[in-house]
């Protein structure tokens, strides 16, 4: 039984999830090992500038962009941020995003990050230090990004939106999940 929540994949295959507001690693062999504390990923945020005076934060969601490169989601009281992490260091910070994230992913070269809420999907540049929108699309079900990073897919209710740099296509599909399996010519 692994006690945990928000699971995401390491580049190496590895589970990691959020235990007690902490990032946790499910290795393939052997115990659990926490990657980054609770104490670690508040202590980064709390000394954020756009952040000072804030306390008590806890990592909800995690996505992995590289082996040492990853975003969280973390709360505290009515505040919600969406920080992204180089080792130990804040590289990217969006000071304030949607507190009911269902789900987050990063793309496969880790240059954008997905944030999927109640209200719709949110993609972010996680090149910038601002991490700036991209895109926004209306109600999620699924994110899937084509390896070249050329090409998203999102499912919506009723349809599966393929957006890619010069054209969208909309399949009039019902999908409950999606995976990239190879690149479209």
């Amino acid at each position: 039984m692994i006690g945990g929540c928000a699971p995401a994949w390491r580049p190496d295959g590895s589970m990691t999830y959020i235990r007690r507001g902490a990032i946790v690693q499910f290795p393939r062999t052997g115990r659990a090992q926490v990657l980054r504390s609770r104490t670690q990923l508040a202590d980064a945020l709390e000394g954020q500038p756009a952040l000072r005076g804030m306390s008590g934060w806890r990592a909800s969601r995690v996505a992995w962009l590289s082996p040492t490169r990853f975003a969280v989601v973390a709360s505290t009281g009515s505040r919600t941020v969406l920080a992204v992490f180089s080792g130990r260091r804040i590289v990217g910070l969006k000071p304030h995003v949607p507190s009911r994230v269902v789900e987050l992913r990063g793309s496969p070269k880790g240059n954008y990050v997905v944030l999927g809420t109640a209200n719709g999907v949110r993609v972010y540049d996680a090149r910038r230090r601002d991490l700036p929108r991209v895109r926004r699309f209306g109600l999620l079900v699924s994110v899937a990004w084509s390896s070249d990073e050329g090409w998203l897919a999102v499912a919506q209710k009723q349809k599966v939106l393929l957006v890619g740099p010069h054209r969208s296509v909309v399949l009039p599909l019902r999908a409950l999940d999606l995976a990239w399996t190879r690149d479209l010519s």
